[in-house]
């Protein structure tokens, strides 16, 4: 049974606003940018250190698979000692490693560097879902999400053309130097303004209780089915997400012959889609909330359609002949994700309560896994079928298990509540909530 969500303001502090788009916010967008550097800059990377094809492909992965194992380990960290000292640290370490990569010597010095950053970013995401669950009450965390998760895509958007503008002036080295520098006065910024714990918007109940340790959280999360239903279910997302992410473009080159210059202006609106989705979202999700009887209704159907949508647009991608009609269904699956995003890491922190670091953590993880192990797949589906239609076919069967999944899922009760059964507190209820 169902609890109805309980009436409250929809505004939250000032001081809390600020912290999310003064701190939390651009320590994501300097974090996307960072990784965007490699990116950008890899066919030099490439030719500076002699790397084949299959080596570059390996730093990227290297990366990656570092940056999906820590964050289990990151939320756990961040439950116990906070998302302040946790991430001023991860900022120092993934901004060392940032402003030393091009000085590597071998390749095998340059992919544990890549191993080192990725272990450094991993902090960020639950730190920032953490402090978020801290600051913001129930109502105010879809439109806080959303803005975190704009940060996050408009990394690269800023960062690819900034980095090839510094590179042609400052050169390769000088270019690292400079993203690495940003990080480390960032962290100084970060330490001396940032705060953990609850706002005046806050219980003081679940301001007592969100900043203290919590001795088995992962337990606790690993227990509880309906955490096991939402890491499937973003589980799916990151398939989804990550082929358009990394083989979009060069699908529209090598299916559909587009040229380098077609391609770059087809894969910004491509993002560009994702990031107007993500804030549209936001908004979405605020206005169910207030206007439907629980969390279940208000999160539930946004994730379930969402998938659903995803799934049905990448099957017509291939089917269609015209390139523009291509990328406006393209937009639509992506955009869709975009939905999906924001309900996910909602519902993260409704269930998480005071355990939301090892719930992110966890979803995290499974997410991140999807994403790595996509690209592989999807190279050997064409490579054995000679066809990009089978890939695309098969994120619409992914859509469809994404749906299934977000059908299990249960946000109206916290983990909190299964400890203690007198709390009548939702996390992030602020005092109005609880008297009303």
């Amino acid at each position: 049974m169902t609890e109805r969500i309980p009436l409250a303001s929809d505004r939250a502090p000032l001081h809390s606003w600020v912290m999310l788009v003064a701190l939390i916010a651009p320590a994501t967008l300097i974090m996307a940018m960072d990784r965007a550097v490699l990116t950008v800059s890899a066919p030099i990377l490439q030719t500076q250190f002699g790397l084949s094809l299959s080596q570059l492909g390996l730093l990227f992965t290297v990366f990656f698979w570092a940056y999906a194992l820590m964050q289990v380990p990151a939320g756990l960290m961040i439950t116990r000692i906070g998302s302040r000292w946790s991430l001023f640290c991860a900022i120092l370490l993934w901004s060392l490693m940032t402003a030393i990569t091009p000085f590597t010597t071998t390749f095998m010095s340059l992919a544990f560097t890549r191993a080192l950053l990725g272990m450094g970013q991993a902090t960020d995401w639950p730190a920032s879902i953490v402090g978020i669950n801290r600051l913001f009450a129930v109502r105010q965390r879809p439109i806080a999400n959303s803005i975190l998760l704009f940060s996050l895509y408009a990394g690269p958007v800023v960062g690819a053309p900034l980095t090839g503008h510094l590179l042609g002036v400052v050169g390769l080295r000088g270019l690292f130097v400079i993203f690495g520098a940003v990080g480390f006065v960032f962290a100084a910024v970060w330490l001396a303004f940032y705060r953990d714990g609850a706002t005046a918007s806050l219980s003081a109940k679940h301001a007592e209780s969100s900043t203290k340790p919590v001795p088995g959280s992962l337990r606790t999360v690993t227990r509880a089915g309906r955490c096991w239903a939402l890491a499937a279910s973003y589980f799916f997302t990151g398939v989804i997400i990550s082929f358009y992410l990394s083989w979009f473009p060069i699908y529209l080159v090598k299916a559909r012959h587009l040229g380098m210059k077609e391609m770059g202006i087809y894969t910004g609106l491509l993002s560009a889609a994702l990031c107007v989705a993500v804030l549209t979202a936001g908004r979405v999700l605020l206005m169910l909330t207030r206007r439907t009887p629980s969390l279940r209704s208000a999160r539930v159907p946004v994730g379930m359609a969402s998938l659903l949508v995803a799934g049905a647009s990448s099957c017509v991608v291939p089917l269609t002949d015209s390139d523009p009609l291509a990328l406006l269904v393209a937009c639509a699956s992506i955009a869709a994700l975009g939905f999906s995003q924001v309900a996910t890491w909602t519902v993260v922190q409704d269930i998480g309560g005071k355990h939301t670091g090892g719930l992110t953590g966890l979803v995290a993880v499974c997410g991140n896994f999807a994403a790595g192990a996509t690209p592989f797949v999807s190279a050997q589906i064409v490579e054995r079928t000679g066809t990009w239609t089978s890939s695309f076919l098969l994120l619409g069967g992914t859509g469809i298990a994404g749906a299934i999944a977000w059908y299990l899922i249960h946000p109206d009760h916290s983990l909190d509540d299964a400890h203690d059964d007198s709390a009548k507190v939702m996390p992030g209820m602020t005092e109005l909530e609880v008297s009303r």
